[in-house]
């Protein structure tokens, strides 16, 4: 049986190939697999505002198509990042 963090990383795998990301973003998403991911959520229409992580199913300026939540190693805090893919 898979577990959560194996489905997060299968996910991860997925957006690498559905998303036309940057060098710096794949590096990230590398590292990301490293923690305890909460949640992966994306879009393909719309986007998550970066200041307050809601969604919204126009396309604005400053949302984003990838958010995920996490939580490092060694840390109690919850983490968000956003990537933008290129189109």
């Amino acid at each position: 049986m898979i577990n959560s963090q194996e489905k997060h990383h299968d996910t991860i795998d997925h957006l690498k190939e559905k998303f036309r990301l940057s060098g710096e973003e794949l590096v990230l998403l590398d590292k990301i697999k490293a923690n305890d991911i909460h949640s992966i959520s994306f879009t393909t229409e719309g986007g998550f505002d970066v200041e307050s992580g809601e969604f919204y199913p126009e396309e604005r300026k400053n949302c984003y198509k990838i958010q995920i939540k996490y939580e490092e190693e060694h840390s109690t805090k919850l983490k968000l990042i956003y990537l933008k893919p290129s189109a």
